[in-house]
């Protein structure tokens, strides 16, 4: 296990580019990442399916700021991502972008996102992959950008299950009170949207009308369920 210990901002851009990984001794699990301040582009273009799937669940995240592209464009297995401290962070531009993401990867459990969040789920290839998850627990307030963040994922499909989970994206942002029908939770203005053919169920039409006209926020979906 290397020592990281001693280093200040570490930088781990790259680090694993382009590779294949396994590890059947689970040693990476042990890897003390809180130093670390940019892992942008680590697993870029990496097959690291044969990892095992809590290979990095305990990293300690709590330093870093950049996770663009941290995973994009590669191979890898059901992560559970949940216990990653992740209030630093500024930039999950394309954090999970390509090929589409694994059903199991989990992310929900995240308290926060910040700055700019474009294409973090999105698919390249044509199709839509099995990903459906609710990330309504994250705190948006400092979000500067959702551009195409779902595209082609599960999610994105029409379905009564995905329409579901779109509303309780959209009511765990807000912290949505029926009762004043006003938010509960700080909001960033002027956000873009993208859920392609989803669409937004009555229980959370409310909430989605009021990020349109008060906050100015932009959305592309499949209308609202009548």
């Amino acid at each position: 296990t290397p020592d990281f210990s001693n280093l200040v901002n570490t930088v781990g851009r790259y680090m694993f580019t382009k590779v294949t990984l396994t590890n059947s001794s689970d040693s990476m699990k042990n890897w003390d990442m809180s130093n670390f301040t940019n892992l942008n582009n680590m697993f870029l273009n990496a097959n690291i399916s044969g990892m095992p799937n809590d290979f990095c669940s305990t990293w300690d995240m709590s330093n870093n700021i950049s996770f663009a592209s941290m995973f994009a464009g590669g191979a890898y297995p059901n992560m559970n991502l949940n216990s990653w401290d992740t209030t630093s962070g500024t930039n999950f531009s394309q954090m999970f972008s390509g090929s589409g993401m694994n059903a199991g990867v989990q992310v929900g459990g995240w308290s926060k996102v910040s700055g700019n969040c474009a294409q973090i789920f999105y698919k390249s290839t044509s199709g839509n992959s099995n990903y459906v998850e609710n990330v309504g627990g994250w705190d948006i307030s400092g979000v500067t950008s959702f551009n195409f963040a779902w595209v082609r994922q599960g999610i994105n499909s029409n379905n009564v299950a995905n329409q579901t989970v779109y509303g309780q994206i959209l009511r765990g942002w807000t912290g949505w009170d029926d009762a004043t029908s006003l938010p509960t939770r700080s909001l960033p203005s002027n956000v873009t949207m993208y859920m392609q053919t989803t669409q937004c169920p009555v229980v959370a039409q409310d909430a989605k009308n009021y990020l349109i006209t008060t906050l100015g926020w932009t959305f592309t979906d499949g209308g609202n369920v009548p």
